[in-house]
């Protein structure tokens, strides 16, 4: 540690303390695993060391269940095991990377490299003399071409260093940070977006399940019609067409029941593909309270606003976005100023022979200025600023769609209360006319035609009460969700009061 401390102290020093730990620990800057929030504290980096340590192993398989799963397991399980949290969450690992090389320029560079040459080259011809001919001529003869072997060798450092540019690099490095932000917030909501569909995906299978129990009902209600047309018959008392209608009527309920069966499977399947666990698993899971306890909504549309404007991931994601396009523009007008640099080279060479330069070196300072590049520079600023205006535009549309969410949420949750409400009464009311039309038919003074109308209406009672069930706990949850609050106690914002 007290190593590290020391090499990071000299690195900040000759960067002029302008990089940061994200330089060589990138990823304390990221959320610690697809299941964890990430958290913008110091604090949290050593609290969560052990977590990212543990987050390598594989995920635990499903223990052997003893009693129903309830849905904070569920929501547990599909934390650890589902995608799109570990899509995020490496994306965010990602952004921490690059915003770690971002910091590149805020450091002397250094390349060090050792070199072998071995050469042959021709340095000239032997001595030459003039020889006579039997013509009487002369021609020049040579004792042949000088060839020599040379051989050099050496290591050489080369260090650089930008001295300044203007800004770019500040620019760009905070552009690169901003996008981290907007990585790591995108991964919080994602978390918060697999809460809400498993919790949705939860109460819409226990809403199937528990419509395939009204199925069941239905047909213990319809086999009793049946059997009092089929005694009345017997008596002399019914026609036959009573029978036939009571029998019609229960078939049909039996063929719900039947197709229910596969949506259930269905509703099931759905629930574990998003969990991120194979639809083969068996699991069970608690069901739904028939009286749960109800919330009046002493919070106003405008209060839940605020506090979404203050808690959604997505919106603050959007501003950290647009943030880093305001950054990246700066960045891209900055780049056609010049930057200064400086460049020095050291090293030593030996040659063949045992000779020596002992030590060779070269130093330089340059100004690069790019004056003309093809309007590269010109069309990159625009392409820019056009990105930023995209953000912006983005970031508008995530703040009406916040306040869309959470005024038809509110409104949601309301609806859904008195939806709950009058559908037990609803169960209650079509219960006690169906236990006195089919005592009325026994006594022979009401017809079937009622009987199956009560019988009809029970039935759909039933679902009703099934569907306001669901739809009270989905509608908390979408709230909050919509609100950004989902790992608090959402009732503290409601202000609600138990009924």
């Amino acid at each position: 540690m007290l190593k590290y401390c020391a090499y990071t102290t000299i690195l900040s020093v000759l960067a002029g303390c302008a990089a940061d730990r994200a330089v060589v620990m990138p990823w304390d800057y990221a959320p610690p695993s697809p299941m964890r929030y990430w958290n913008d504290t110091p604090s949290r980096k050593m609290a969560e060391k052990n977590a990212a340590k543990m987050e390598k192993k594989p995920p635990p398989e499903v223990p052997e269940q003893k009693e129903p799963l309830t849905l904070a397991e569920l929501i547990d399980l599909a934390m650890r095991n589902n995608t799109q949290t570990r899509q995020t969450w490496a994306t965010a690992r990602e952004a921490a990377a690059q915003y770690g090389q971002s910091q590149q320029n805020f450091f002397p560079l250094a390349n060090a490299s050792y070199s072998y040459t071995r050469i042959r080259e021709l340095f000239g011809f032997g001595s030459s003399s003039v020889v006579g001919t039997s013509d009487g001529g002369f021609t020049v003869e040579s004792s042949g071409p000088i060839v020599g072997y040379l051989s050099q060798w050496g290591p050489q450092l080369a260090l650089s260093y930008l001295i300044f540019d203007f800004g770019k690099t500040r620019a760009s490095s905070q552009a690169a940070l901003l996008a981290l932000y907007n990585a790591n917030l995108t991964h919080n909501r994602e978390i918060e977006t697999v809460v809400q569909t498993v919790t949705t995906d939860y109460y819409g299978y226990l809403y199937q399940q528990q419509l395939l129990e009204a199925y069941a009902q239905d047909i213990v209600d319809a086999k009793v019609t049946l059997k009092a047309a089929e005694v009345g018959l017997k008596a002399g008392v019914r026609d036959v067409s009573d029978v036939l209608q009571a029998r019609s009527q229960l078939l049909q309920l039996e063929t719900e029941w039947v197709n229910q069966k596969q949506t259930v499977k269905t509703a099931y399947a759905q629930l574990l593909t998003d969990m991120g666990l194979p639809a083969t698993m068996e699991l069970s899971f608690e069901l739904m309270p028939e009286n749960p306890e109800t919330y009046a909504i002493m919070s106003t549309v405008n209060e839940l606003i605020s506090l979404a404007l203050e808690a959604r991931s997505d919106l603050i994601a959007s501003e950290a976005n647009f943030a880093s396009q305001q950054q990246n523009v700066e960045a891209a007008r900055r780049n056609m100023l010049p930057t200064i640099s400086g460049n020095f080279d050291i090293g030593r060479t030996d040659y063949s022979g045992g000779i020596t330069d002992h030590y060779d070196f070269t130093a330089m300072l340059s100004v690069s200025w790019p004056i003309f590049n093809g309007f590269y520079d010109l069309n990159n600023i625009k392409y820019a600023k056009a990105a930023r205006e995209l953000s912006k535009a983005t970031l508008r549309q995530t703040e009406l769609q916040v306040i869309e969410q959470i005024t038809t949420a509110h409104f949601g949750v309301a609806v859904a209360r008195d939806a709950l409400k009058y559908s037990s009464d609803f169960l209650k009311a079509a219960y006690e006319e169906y236990e006195v039309a089919i005592r009325q038919y026994k006594t022979g003074t009401k017809d079937i035609l009622t009987v199956t109308t009560a019988q009809s209406n029970l039935a759909n009672a039933r679902a009703t009460k099934a569907n306001a069930l669901q739809q009270w706990f989905v509608s908390l949850s979408t709230l909050g969700y919509a609100t950004g609050v989902m790992e608090q106690d959402l009732t503290t914002y409601l202000r609600g009061q138990a009924q």
